[in-house]
């Protein structure tokens, strides 16, 4: 589903998202396999040491750092022949791409992941405004874990040098869009949008999955947020 934001005012980047919806979450949530390895992903020794840069205020972990020494698509078993969920991604990361109208040619121009990597934050945790940049063509996040009062994706019509670093809560309301999240909800967007993470307000955690997505052949965008 395409979904235009700030349609009421000019924009200083693209101003579309694309939503996709996976109606299979029961089949991957507590108790089942997959769950299981991203839990003992999650608790691999080495994230113990890890620090989310962009996350304030509570306990987080991000593999962002981390996704050429620990891919972890293969270690939770996304990028596995057959696995439903992995399949539906890369399907709706197509189907994303042209909503976005992102001109890649179908069945030639195939996509790879220059970054894939997990976001797991605890309560009164959030997250600064920042830009995934011109390293990718599209920006996918895919929410696994949203439990109830979890902090929204919040998009920011401010050319980025004049939002890096601004607090929310000092953030202009009329130039932010919230999105809150679903459990299977895909989110797409194009990479220069300053985007940030609301305060998460659960015991239980919120996990993500985040994408940055290049297309073979297609050159890399220029930074329209400037």
């Amino acid at each position: 589903m395409l979904v235009t934001i700030f349609n009421k005012q000019k924009t200083v980047h693209d101003n579309k998202l694309s939503i996709q919806q996976f109606n299979k979450m029961d089949t991957y949530g507590a108790g089942t396999l997959f769950s299981n390895n991203v839990e003992k992903y999650f608790n691999l020794p080495m994230f113990n040491e890890i620090h989310a840069t962009e996350q304030k205020g509570g306990k987080a972990i991000t593999t962002v750092n981390m996704h050429k020494t620990v891919p972890f698509m293969q270690s939770i078993g996304l990028n596995e022949q057959g696995n439903e969920l992995g399949n539906w991604i890369r399907a709706s990361i197509y189907k994303s791409a042209t909503e976005l109208g992102i001109p890649y040619k179908p069945g030639v121009d195939t996509f790879y992941f220059s970054r894939a990597w997990a976001n797991r934050i605890w309560k009164g945790t959030k997250g600064d405004t920042h830009i995934h940049g011109g390293a990718c063509h599209m920006t996918s996040i895919f929410y696994y874990e949203v439990p109830e009062n979890s902090s929204e994706l919040i998009f920011i019509n401010s050319p980025y040098k004049e939002c890096e670093g601004v607090p929310l809560n000092k953030l202009k309301k009329n130039k932010t869009h919230t999105i809150k999240p679903s459990p299977g909800m895909l989110v797409s967007h194009n990479p220069f949008i300053p985007h940030a993470v609301g305060e998460h307000n659960n015991e239980l955690p919120r996990t993500c999955f985040v994408f940055d997505i290049c297309f073979y052949n297609l050159p890399l965008p220029k930074n329209t947020n400037e």
